[in-house]
């Protein structure tokens, strides 16, 4: 029936990031966030929205502590590995292993650099301080994943206003 959609991979990384806690501090802001709202909305998102070599998790900005120790621990664990690399380039964290796909986190900032408009920039700036939205979908391994992003309205203004940008 097509409900199974998510590669399991992301999936058990999302899910070992949930064990941990860890979704408080951070919300998936990607294409697989699309996900989240497809059983509420009642419509599949078109599968070019949803295709994601990597996962990009925006750093919740009511977090008082981001333990990245903790999350790169997660990440690991999630594919079975003992040594990942963890790169930082301006506002950008990077965790990396051969074994599965890259998670990238971005903070507020480095978002709000990426809008050239400043009416723009304080429409995203709000919506990242709306209450998250958490959704449910099931991943390729047939097992469910709670997925915590961008509340769905938010999710459509951010990524609009970033329509041009490419993410490099």
């Amino acid at each position: 029936h097509g409900l199974a959609r998510m590669p399991a991979k992301h999936a058990e990384i999302v899910r070992a990031f949930w064990r941990e806690s860890l979704d408080d501090q951070m919300m998936l802001f990607c294409g697989a966030s699309l996900f989240a709202y497809e059983r509420e909305g009642r419509v599949f998102a078109p599968s070019e929205l949803v295709k994601d070599d990597g996962l990009t998790f925006v750093l919740d900005t009511r977090a008082e502590h981001i333990a990245l120790d903790v999350i790169s621990d997660a990440y690991q664990d999630a594919l079975g590995v003992t040594t990942g690399k963890i790169g930082q380039i301006d506002d950008r964290i990077t965790l990396t292993c051969a074994a599965g796909p890259a998670v990238e986190f971005v903070n507020e900032r480095w978002l709000l650099d990426r809008v050239e408009d400043q009416r723009a920039a304080d429409v995203l700036s709000q919506a990242l301080r709306e209450p998250a939205y958490r959704g449910m979908t099931i991943a390729r391994d047939s097992r469910p994943v709670e997925i915590r992003t961008l509340d769905p309205r938010a999710y459509a203004m951010a990524f609009g206003a970033m329509a041009d940008e490419k993410w490099t």
